[in-house]
């Protein structure tokens, strides 16, 4: 059973149990942060977070009474509210951390001071320090936490939003929240909540489509193609080459903006292990993931010609498919 946990009326952020189906601020001296990015700013000058209201979903970093970091603290800010008031710089040095009952040396570093919202408890909050999902130094991992303002611009923006969904195969074989899918399901964002699943809390989109299903997924996730552009496929390549992409399959004459879907479906989100060359036929796209590569290639129209697959370990072929264009 749902249950709805009421946080503050103003910029309220709605947290629910998953189903058990279911497994800006600017200034010409300070970097920007756009706040309808729910990620830590490129630059990370001294006012850069000054002002910002966050919302915790972890507590990961540690947690300090006092701005010398003498000792981290049992402090639990999982599902509060908190406004960054400053940014101090702490010297390096050795202590004796009675959680853990051990010296710790730490770096020189940043710590945030922090007000909980109604209250008057400060606390300096070290995002970095043990936290091995920190994507940059002295910045927030969106991991521990959500910008508030980024939790009001996916309300304000997202709900009604309308999206099918790439990735079938994988869906099929492993269904969102356990509901059947159909590559042609047009889903509309209905809320936008905190979900919290074995343990864990994240942000997540709630998305329904005609039937009444109910399907939950990251605001980023790789899955959603807004509908506007899938209308325009299906009106300018037609249902069955929308279909074979969406579900992972390549066919020759496959345009590159289609191909695209396809190469997400192998490598999922991860295009750090996907480049494109020049041939004399056109382009090659190479796609990795950790069992396989696929070579994919294009003629000068970019349509797809031909692809082979490679084994990624041993870079041993193990099939070919080969085709002409027609």
């Amino acid at each position: 059973m749902l249950v709805v946990m009421a946080l503050i009326a103003n910029a309220q952020i709605q947290v629910e149990e998953a189903p058990q189906k279911t497994a800006s601020t600017t200034s010409s001296s300070v970097a920007v942060f756009d706040s309808t990015h729910n990620s830590s700013p490129v630059g990370r000058k001294k006012n850069t977070y000054i002002g910002k209201e966050i919302f915790f979903l972890d507590n990961r970093g540690d947690f300090f009474r006092d701005s010398l970091a003498k000792e981290s603290s049992n402090i639990n800010p999982i599902l509060k509210y908190y406004i960054i008031l400053d940014k101090i710089y702490v010297p390096g040095r050795t202590y004796f951390d009675t959680r853990r009952m051990d010296f710790v040396t730490i770096e020189s570093r940043n710590l945030y001071k922090l007000k909980e919202r109604g209250t008057e408890n400060i606390v300096y909050y070290d995002p970095e320090l043990n936290n091995s999902l920190m994507p940059y130094k002295d910045a927030f991992s969106l991991y521990d936490v959500i910008w508030v303002s980024y939790y009001n611009y996916l309300k304000t923006d997202y709900i009604g939003r309308k999206y099918a969904l790439t990735h079938s195969k994988a869906i099929i074989q492993s269904p969102l929240n356990g509901v059947a899918y159909k590559y042609n399901d047009i889903w509309t964002v209905s809320d936008v909540k905190v979900i919290k699943n074995n343990g864990s809390y994240v942000l997540r989109l709630i998305l329904k489509n005609n039937s009444g299903n109910e399907i939950t997924l990251s605001p980023k996730s790789e899955l959603l193609v807004e509908k506007k552009t899938y209308d325009e496929y299906i009106k300018q390549y037609g249902s069955a080459m929308v279909k074979a992409a969406f579900e992972g399959d390549l066919k020759v004459g496959m345009p590159r903006s289609l191909v695209f879907h396809v190469a997400k479906h192998y490598i999922y989100d991860d295009f750090s292990n996907y480049s494109e060359a020049k041939t004399s036929k056109g382009e090659e796209w190479t796609i990795r993931n950790r069992s396989k590569t696929r070579y994919i290639n294009f003629n000068t129209a970019g349509k797809v010609i031909s692809w082979r697959e490679e084994d990624t370990q041993t870079l041993r072929m193990t099939g070919k498919a080969s085709v002409t264009t027609r």
